[in-house]
């Protein structure tokens, strides 16, 4: 599927502002993107979900800590007694 790709004028004065290298890299890559809108270096971004699925991870994994600490810090008291 071929795309066609239309630059702002704020992007066009942003790209303007680039090196003459990165300029060059960039008119290199556009006729290539528009016949395969994947090629080149390009990298693919995480979705919301998938972050959001990490950080449901990270916080079972965090909820998990603290309930084992908990209960061990439970067991220590247990074990002293009562001090009064």
């Amino acid at each position: 599927m071929a795309w066609n790709l239309h630059i702002t004028g704020p992007a066009q004065k942003e790209f303007r502002k680039l090196p003459a290298k990165d300029q060059a890299r960039v008119k290199d890559a556009v006729p290539t993107m528009n016949q395969d809108s994947l090629s080149g270096d390009i990298k693919r971004l995480e979705t919301a979900v998938e972050r959001a699925q990490v950080d449901a991870r990270d916080l079972e994994l965090i909820n998990q800590a603290a309930h084992d600490l908990n209960a061990e810090v439970e067991d220590i008291l247990r074990y002293q007694g009562p001090t009064a």
